[in-house]
């Protein structure tokens, strides 16, 4: 089997996948703080009230935060990298137009998840070589919903 050739592509966050983060972000805190609230024996209005300014809260924390910054991935045919750390990749799910990987550096081992969406760019021919490229690890080293290919139904 052939090696795929080597891709550089520009990760940056999309618009949809940070938003997606803050909803669950503030639905997460709001059903943690309800289940507290009425654990505690609060009233429902009391619970309902604590509902909302937890939600809100984190939304709001998670609206300020600055997006995430631009992450160079690059595959050079032997190796992968990003922001020029060596390390491993993993392609966790693929949704056609949206692809969740997984980096692992190589020094550290510390886990970088990325987010890659199909909307038009300038890199739309980059993408298809990155799906290439990523896709061609094979079956040892694909991974579907964090089970092993091989072993997937």
């Amino acid at each position: 089997m052939r090696r795929a050739p080597p891709v550089r592509f520009v990760i940056v966050e999309p618009a949809a996948w940070r938003a997606l983060e803050l909803l669950l972000g503030a639905l997460t805190a709001a059903v943690l703080a309800a289940w507290v609230a009425l654990h505690a024996g609060a009233s429902d209005r009391s619970a309902f009230g604590l509902t909302c300014l937890a939600g809100s809260a984190w939304g709001l924390a998670a609206w300020l935060r600055p997006p995430g910054a631009d992450r160079l991935l690059a595959w050079d045919g032997g190796a992968w990298s990003l922001d020029g750390q060596p390390g491993g990749v993993r392609l966790m799910m693929d949704f056609g137009g949206w692809l969740l990987i997984r980096f692992a550096a190589s020094a550290t081992n510390q886990a970088h998840w990325l987010v890659l969406s199909d909307s038009p760019g300038p890199q739309d021919g980059e993408r298809h070589a990155l799906r290439v490229a990523l896709n061609a690890l094979g079956p040892a080293s694909a991974v579907v919903l964090g089970v092993d290919a091989d072993r997937a139904v």
